[in-house]
């Protein structure tokens, strides 16, 4: 072989190597290097975390209620008589509703008339007694005679005193009675429709051992939607918070009202949690909150039917202009969360469906709200991951709520060294939907945003705010 083919051979090899080792940097370096043999990130469109693309939002589990309840209890003294109206009846302010039976009380006022007139002429006999003595004192004569006198007209003074007394809570227990018979008719003390009645023969008790209601009577008119919520989330919803109620039946039909009362003094009581739909959030990884009813007025409720069960979603901030994004999607240089300095980024998916840390102009704060104003970096239509340590530049991203996204084996490492543990740790949570407290009572999982069956990386949970409730 001459020469200049074994020099040309020589630059062809060379060449080639070049060319391998520009290939291995593009791919380690600009596609993710060991990234690349981890799970995909899960992203979500940002208009899909701010609840812009498509009327998914935050919400609760609601119920149509009445305005207000009248529980009418038994006297457990008296016995029932009449009931004069039946269940689905309409009443009116002042309607007779049922009577007590006075079969036996008015035997026992018979009774009691015969007593005191007996106690009245047994005082009337001792008063006779008392002046009789009085006389035989003052014609007296001896000393002795005196005090034998003496001693019997104070002992039937004393006698005639008990006598009244007992006589005066006799009149008084009569005036009770007599009451009770002229009232043994129970009217109602507000309009609307009985919802219920309940023998008291029947041996029913509330779950606390306590006697159920006779009778328990729904408020006429405008109804009202009770939901829950939980410890945790109770402050990030307050009274006069603007909600949509939603049918679950029909996803377009709707009603407008405000949130006017939180219940924090009486806590739900049993298994029930608060009720709060989250994106991939199942009910094994709640623990144990104490829960609170609220409940929301209607500017109106027509269409809406007694028991139904709805949607109740907070109404999104229709005055904030931009992109107002919540502050733990946020990172710093460091990749832990921002903490009000310093440069500020997200994780987002580049033109190659790779994470990248994309750097964000920040504007305005919002403190009630725990958001900041977007001002550059960021568009509704990017998509953004959710925070964590260990995330990296290069790491593939995913859609696919039902991509199979497993852990590592124990033999991978994380970027940086950190081993991967086998199982993971990380919670059943769809992407910008952090875990929170509840699960929707009877209410399907609910979601806007691709979930993870097993999250690549255990997710940091952020505080529980009215912008990231879902």
């Amino acid at each position: 072989m001459s020469r200049g083919k074994k020099r040309a051979l020589i630059f062809t090899f060379l060449f080639l190597a070049v060319a391998a080792g520009a290939f291995a940097a593009y791919w380690f370096l600009l596609r993710g290097g060991p990234s690349s043999n981890l799970p995909p990130v899960p992203v979500s469109k940002v208009s899909d975390i701010l609840g812009l693309s498509g009327g998914l939002q935050n919400r609760y589990a609601g119920r149509v209620e009445p305005q207000d309840t009248l529980n009418v209890q038994l006297d457990s003294s008296r016995v029932l008589g009449e009931a004069f109206v039946a269940v689905g009846d309409p009443v009116t302010v002042g309607q007779a509703l049922f009577s007590y039976d006075t079969a036996q009380q008015k035997l026992d006022l018979d009774q009691m008339d015969l007593d005191i007139a007996r106690a009245q002429s047994g005082m009337t006999q001792l008063q006779a007694n008392i002046a009789d003595l009085q006389k035989l004192l003052k014609a007296a004569t001896t000393a002795a005679d005196k005090l034998n006198y003496t001693l019997q007209i104070q002992s039937l003074q004393i006698q005639l005193k008990q006598d009244d007394f007992n006589l005066q809570q006799k009149q008084k227990d009569r005036v009770k009675l007599s009451d009770s018979i002229d009232n043994a008719v129970v009217y109602s003390t507000m309009a609307g429709t009985v919802q219920s009645i309940t023998d008291p023969a029947s041996g029913q008790t509330n779950p606390d051992g306590s006697q159920p209601a006779y009778m328990v009577i729904i408020a006429a008119g405008e109804f009202r939607i009770m939901g829950q919520i939980n410890e945790m989330n109770v402050a990030s919803l307050p009274i006069g918070t603007a909600v949509t109620i939603r049918s679950r039946v029909n996803n377009d039909q709707t009603w407008i009202g405000k949130v006017s009362t939180i219940d924090t003094e009486n806590p739900v009581t049993g298994n029930s949690s608060s009720g709060m739909i989250y994106g991939g959030v199942g009910s094994n990884t709640m623990t144990t909150s104490t829960s609170y009813n609220f409940y929301v007025e209607l500017d109106s409720s027509e269409g809406l039917l007694l028991g139904q069960h709805v949607y109740i979603e907070p109404v999104t901030d229709q005055n904030s202009t931009g992109i107002w994004l919540m502050e733990y999607y946020i990172v710093g240089d460091d990749g832990t969360a921002y903490t009000g300095s310093g440069n500020a980024y997200v994780w987002a998916a580049d033109s190659r469906d790779h994470l990248e840390k994309r750097a964000l102009t920040l504007g305005a704060y919002d403190g009630a709200n725990q958001r900041y104003e977007i001002l550059s970096g960021l568009a509704l239509d990017d998509e953004i991951a959710f925070p964590d340590p260990a995330l990296t530049p290069g790491r593939s991203v995913t859609r696919d709520s039902n991509a199979a996204n497993t852990l590592p084996t124990p033999a991978e490492t994380l970027p940086g060294g950190g081993e991967v543990l086998p199982g993971g740790g990380g919670v059943n949570v769809g992407p910008g939907y952090p875990e929170g407290g509840g699960t929707g009572s009877d209410l399907p999982a609910y979601t806007s945003a691709p979930q993870v069956t097993s999250a690549p990386v255990p997710m940091p949970m952020p505080p529980a705010t009215g912008s990231n409730m879902r």
